[in-house]
C-alpha cells in the first residue's frame, strides 16, 4: 500500500509541475510536502473512474492546487529561462526517479497428471444408468397386456397371451371392497381409491418393484365406489362415489397429480349422484357411463355439459371404451355400441344369459386392442368378443375365482402420453 501511495504522490507531483509550467507559475517552496494529507481511496476511485488526465485533473481542482495556481499566474509569472529551467528540473527528476513498473513476459503451467487425477476422481462421482420405462413412470414393463383384477386380499392377473390367470394374493396389503370401479393403471402403477374399508385413502401399487404405498385423501371426499379415469398425462379424474359414514352420495368431479401427490376439486356433475359408474378421459373429455346417468359427457375446463345416452330402464353390467369413438354397454338382455361421432347406438350379439347374474352386478370389461372386448364374470364366464367376428368367443383360461363381480379391474398397457393437456380448472385445495 506504501508504494501504491508513493507512485500515486510522484503522479500528482508530477501534474501541478507540468501545470505551473503550462500556466508559467513558479513553484512554491511547500508543494511538495502536504501530498499525505490527501484521501488517498479517493484518487484512486477517480483515477479509475477517469478516462483522461484532463478529467482528472478537472474532478480534481483541489488536490491538485489548479485554482491557487490560476490565482497567484499575476503575480508570479515566470520567464522564459524559468520555464526551461524547470523542464529541466523536471526531466531529470522523471529520470532519477522512474516509475517501478515491472512489465516481464510469464505464462501459465498445468500440471496435466494432476488435472487429469481430478477429471478422473469427479468422473467418479457419477454413474450413468440406463433407466427403464416403467422407473420412468412411462410403461407397464413384465405387465404390459395383462388385466389386473383385485378384491379383499386377493390379487391377480390375466396374460392374455395364453390365457393364463397368475395369483399375487396380499399384493395392496388392504382387504378392498366397494372398488370395481376406482382401479386405474397409470404410469407403471395401479391405483386405487377409497373403499370400504379405507374410504380416506388411496393405494399405489408400483409394478416395477412390486410396492405398495398408502396415502391419504386430503382436500377432497373419499368414499367407495369412485369412477377412477386416467386422462394420459398427469392427472387422475375421480367421479361420483358413496361416503357411508354420512350416507351420502356424490357427484363431484376431482383430481389427484401424480406427480405432485395431490387432490383437487375440480366442479360437479350436474345430475344427482354418481355411484359405481365407469369413467373415460377423451379429447379434453371426461365420459361417464352408469346405470343412474346412462351416458354423460363433460368438459372439466369449460364445464361444458352433454347428455349423450338417456339413463337405462334396466341397469349397466358393464361398459369400456375403444379410446378412440366407441363406448360399449352390456346389460342383461343387451349389448349395444354407442358412436361418440355419429351419436348413434347400435345392438350388438348379446352374450350368453348363463355368463351373467340377474341381480345388477358390476362386472369387469376391457376393450383390447388386437384382442377385442374381454369380459370377466368368474370361471368358465369369461369372454372376448371379437369384433371383426361379431360375436363372443369363450376364453379357455384356468380362472381360479367362481365369480368377479364387483372385481376392481385395470388394463396395464403402454399409453400415449398427453403433454400439456387434461390440466383441468381448479376450484378446492390439493
Amino acid at each position: 500500500m506504501e508504494h501504491i501511495q508513493s507512485t500515486i504522490n510522484d503522479i500528482i507531483n508530477e501534474i501541478k509541475d507540468t501545470n505551473r509550467m503550462t500556466n508559467l507559475e513558479k513553484p512554491q517552496s511547500n508543494d511538495h510536502m502536504n501530498n499525505n494529507e490527501v484521501d488517498m481511496s479517493q484518487l484512486v476511485q477517480s483515477i479509475m473512474s477517469c478516462t483522461s488526465v484532463q478529467q482528472f485533473i478537472n474532478n480534481n481542482t483541489n488536490a491538485l492546487d489548479v485554482n491557487d495556481m490560476t490565482a497567484k499566474m499575476s503575480s508570479s509569472t515566470l520567464s522564459d529561462v524559468d520555464v526551461l529551467s524547470m523542464i529541466s528540473r523536471h526531466t531529470d527528476h522523471t529520470r532519477e526517479v522512474p516509475y517501478d513498473v515491472d512489465l516481464q513476459v510469464r505464462r501459465i503451467d498445468t500440471d496435466m497428471a494432476k488435472l487429469t487425477d481430478i477429471k478422473r476422481q469427479i468422473e467418479e462421482c457419477f454413474k450413468l444408468t440406463i433407466v427403464s420405462s416403467t422407473e420412468l413412470g412411462q410403461g407397464p414393463g413384465e405387465f404390459d397386456g395383462c388385466i389386473m383384477s383385485v378384491r379383499l386380499d386377493g390379487c391377480s392377473y390375466l396374460e392374455l397371451d395364453g390365457a393364463k390367470w397368475t395369483q399375487m394374493n396380499g399384493a395392496f396389503e388392504r382387504q378392498l371392497r366397494g372398488v370395481s370401479t376406482s382401479v386405474v393403471y397409470a404410469r407403471g402403477s395401479v391405483y386405487v381409491f377409497g373403499g370400504l374399508d379405507a374410504p380416506t385413502k388411496y393405494t399405489r401399487y408400483a409394478l416395477e418393484n412390486k410396492k405398495c404405498i398408502h396415502g391419504d385423501i386430503t382436500g377432497i371426499n373419499g368414499g367407495e365406489g369412485i369412477a377412477a379415469c386416467y386422462d394420459g398425462d398427469k392427472l387422475i379424474y375421480l367421479v361420483g362415489g358413496y361416503d357411508e359414514t354420512t350416507d351420502r352420495y356424490f357427484n363431484r368431479v376431482d383430481t389427484f397429480n401424480i406427480e405432485t401427490q395431490l387432490f383437487q376439486c375440480v366442479g360437479h356433475l350436474p345430475v344427482k349422484h354418481v355411484f359405481m359408474a365407469q369413467a373415460y378421459f377423451h379429447n379434453d373429455h371426461l365420459l361417464v357411463v352408469g346405470s343412474d346417468i346412462g351416458v354423460v359427457s363433460l368438459n372439466p375446463q369449460t364445464e361444458v355439459f352433454s347428455q349423450l345416452v338417456p339413463p337405462p330402464s334396466k341397469p349397466y353390467f358393464a361398459s369400456c371404451f375403444d379410446g378412440e369413438d366407441n363406448i360399449y354397454i352390456l346389460s342383461h338382455s343387451l349389448f349395444t355400441r354407442y358412436t361418440l361421432s355419429s351419436n348413434k347406438s347400435t345392438s350388438l350379439a348379446k352374450l350368453n344369459a348363463t355368463s351373467v347374474s340377474a341381480i345388477a352386478p358390476c362386472y369387469p370389461m376391457h376393450y383390447v386392442e388386437s384382442y377385442g372386448i374381454i369380459y370377466l364374470g368368474g370361471r368358465g364366464r369369461n369372454h372376448r368378443y371379437a369384433l371383426n367376428e361379431g360375436k363372443w368367443i369363450m376364453l379357455n383360461d384356468n380362472d381360479h375365482v367362481q365369480d368377479r363381480d364387483c372385481f376392481g379391474t385395470c388394463l396395464i398397457s403402454k399409453q400415449r402420453r398427453r403433454l400439456g393437456k387434461g390440466k383441468g380448472k381448479g376450484k378446492g385445495k390439493g
